[in-house]
């Protein structure tokens, strides 16, 4: 999935939409508008599809504001074998 350090925006898509309904799927445009607004840069990866490159600095700072607590933390009431699960309500929150 990810590769020196670019992820594409085509997994990331692809995770999210696992445990969403049809009707609910994000397309790739909205995962990248989502990157941008989180901070992340824009690249290009193999073929030049759109990848969102890793930075550990940002991660950290995402994790220290509030609105995106969701998005790190794992819901402790939830089994251990969905706790491993995308949660689209962490994702949903952190779209806002």
């Amino acid at each position: 999935m990810m590769q020196n350090g670019r992820i594409d925006i085509r997994d990331i898509t692809k995770i999210i939409n696992e445990s969403l309904t049809i009707e609910e799927h994000w397309k790739e445009r909205y995962t990248s508008s989502l990157r941008a607004r989180s901070g992340f840069q824009k690249s290009r990866g193999a073929h030049g599809r759109p990848v969102v490159l890793w930075n550990d600095k940002l991660i950290e700072r995402l994790k220290e504001d509030k609105r995106y607590t969701s998005c790190f933390t794992p819901d402790l009431s939830e089994t251990p074998s969905e706790s491993s699960e995308p949660s689209v309500e962490n994702w949903k929150d952190f779209a806002k």
